[in-house]
């Protein structure tokens, strides 16, 4: 259960796709899909899912109090008091074949969140800026960072309660492929570390925070920027 290697490996997955995608373009679909196909080159097909369904009710008993204020207070709090499920785009478990139907349909020992979550090593968000006319908006990747969060808070606590008993990683992928991309500084470094710098200081306290890829093009190719409790910490050609 070393979860340092198994980041470690998916990092790099990522940065291989982004840097295969980082010129392309093509509709969310289709990125997604070229996305989890390079996490399955590296994981295998039977620990790479997309969109595990957990029950909103379950996550809202188990996050930070401080969490739910925070998403009522960011105009988020519909991540968790509209509709019934949540679900990650990308998840990669611990073990092969797991149960990832529909929550009312799991078998009865993974129906709960805490269950689940306990099944699953790395959750992920993926973004690109390059299938519409108009950029990926701070906004939606705001809101992507938060529904991270509440994985990751619900899954702190379960711990702390003794539910969930594995390491666990959140991760914020940005492709950042936009035809016009270096003409707009939407998602530059600078501008990148500003947001991110803003968000840390509104952050709950004892919330984790998703680790955040950013996939950009540059003069010598794709460059993937890292950051770690918002800051970056590494740039990788």
């Amino acid at each position: 259960m070393d979860i340092s290697k198994l980041t470690r490996r998916f990092e790099i997955a990522v940065g291989n796709f982004g840097r295969s995608c980082v010129d392309m373009q093509g509709n969310e679909k289709a990125f997604q899909a070229w996305y989890a196909a390079s996490v399955i080159q590296e994981f295998g097909l039977a620990r790479v899912y997309r969109e595990i369904h957990l029950w909103k009710s379950d996550l809202r008993e188990s996050i930070e109090p401080n969490l739910s204020n925070f998403l009522l207070s960011t105009g988020n709090g519909s991540l968790l008091n509209q509709g019934n499920e949540l679900f990650p785009d990308l998840s990669v478990t611990w073990e092969p074949d797991l149960d990832a139907r529909h929550s009312s349909t799991r078998r009865p020992d993974l129906r709960s969140a805490a269950q689940m979550l306990n099944q699953i090593a790395i959750v992920s968000e993926f973004k690109v800026t390059g299938s519409t006319n108009e950029q990926t908006s701070w906004a939606a990747i705001q809101k992507d960072l938060l529904k991270l969060s509440i994985f990751a808070s619900a899954q702190q606590s379960l711990t702390r309660l003794g539910l969930v008993a594995r390491p666990f990683a959140a991760y914020m992928v940005i492709l950042h492929n936009h035809p016009n991309q270096r003409g707009n500084t939407r998602f530059e470094r600078a501008t990148m570390e500003s947001r991110l710098s803003q968000l840390a200081l509104s952050w709950p306290q004892s919330v984790p925070v998703p680790t955040v890829m950013l996939i950009r093009g540059s003069s010598i190719g794709g460059v993937v920027d890292i950051y770690r409790n918002f800051s970056l910490m590494e740039a990788v050609h």
